[in-house]
């Protein structure tokens, strides 16, 4: 669409109706990447301070 109507990408780019999904699914992909090791740095911290008897040891305590 963009050669039939003379446009080059950059320009495309430049535009708000392309511009502004391209940055909203970057933003969006950026969050979720650096969500994961912060949650899980978050985890390890609460639970490298909880008093040993709070973890059980040994037992399963995980079910659906």
């Amino acid at each position: 669409m963009l050669r039939t109507t003379g446009v080059t990408l950059t320009d495309a780019l430049d535009t708000q109706d392309i511009a502004e999904p391209v940055v909203a699914t970057l933003v969006g992909s950026i969050a979720l990447l650096v969500s994961v090791p912060l949650t899980t740095a978050l985890a390890a911290a609460l639970v490298s301070h909880a008093p040993a008897g709070a973890i059980p040891a040994g037992r399963d305590t995980h079910h659906h």
